[in-house]
């Protein structure tokens, strides 16, 4: 797997843990599959909480692009 960074905008610094624990499956995710089909979703979705975290994204307008 290739070696990558990920930062925390201060936007989502505040967010619940759970939330950014998400954000985080959600960018690894794409080491692994590029774009957000299928694949992708089926990839981040083994994440327990995140229709429960896109949800919440959504709502305080910060949702993932895709």
């Amino acid at each position: 797997m290739p070696a990558c960074t990920i930062r925390i905008s201060n936007r989502l610094a505040a967010e619940p843990g759970w939330v950014l624990d998400y954000v985080i499956v959600h960018e690894l995710a794409h080491l692994l599959v590029p774009g957000h089909g299928p694949e992708f979703r089926a990839l981040v979705d083994r994440y327990p909480r995140a229709e429960r975290a896109r949800g919440f994204l959504m709502a305080r307008g910060l949702e993932p692009a895709g």
